[in-house]
């Protein structure tokens, strides 16, 4: 992180933090700190987050943290032992399962997006991805995903309940 704001890193935590909020102090940029699958952070690593965020100049830094995870880390974050960190958090934002008007939507999006047609996928088939994936995008994902490849082997232009029924049992077999 100190590489990326142009620094050299120092040899300790204490320095390290300090040359952040240094930089973070003399620079017209904000930087943003985006640590995904944050539910697998170990609680040293949490403890040293809120001490980026809680400095004694913590009224004047630009310093912004943005922690993606499962919904485990909401539960992570409950605990006594975060209770410090947990207080400086500003915003939560849960992201719910889609609905399965929004799943079908989701994938003719992206299917739109890679300049494919939305046809590709039977409505029935959509279905089922919503029923397998229970509406999380990540579901969603690998087994559209995995019906495109296996639509691709057999040479097929449209993905069908037995392509469908084929890639959920590659998936599932892993």
């Amino acid at each position: 992180m100190v590489s990326q704001l142009g620094e050299i890193p120092k040899h300790t935590k204490d320095r390290l933090f300090l040359q952040i909020m240094d930089k973070s102090l003399r620079s017209n940029l904000t930087p943003i700190i985006v640590i995904d699958e944050a539910h697998l952070l170990k609680t040293d690593a949490i403890t040293d987050l809120r001490l980026l965020v809680s400095s004694p100049l913590d009224s004047s830094t630009h310093l912004k943290i943005i922690l993606s995870g499962q919904e485990h880390l909401k539960y992570i974050l409950k605990r006594d032992i975060h209770a410090d960190f947990a207080q400086r958090i500003s915003v939560h934002y849960h992201i719910h399962p889609l609905t399965k008007t929004q799943t079908a939507a989701y994938i003719d999006f992206h299917l739109k997006s890679s300049g494919a047609s939305d046809k590709i996928f039977d409505s029935d088939v959509k279905d089922l991805i919503h029923e397998f994936s229970a509406g999380i995008p990540r579901q969603i994902n690998a087994i559209s995903t995995a019906c495109l490849i296996n639509a691709s082997i057999r040479q097929s232009q449209k993905i069908t309940q037995d392509i469908f029924h084929q890639a959920l049992a590659e998936i599932q077999s892993f």
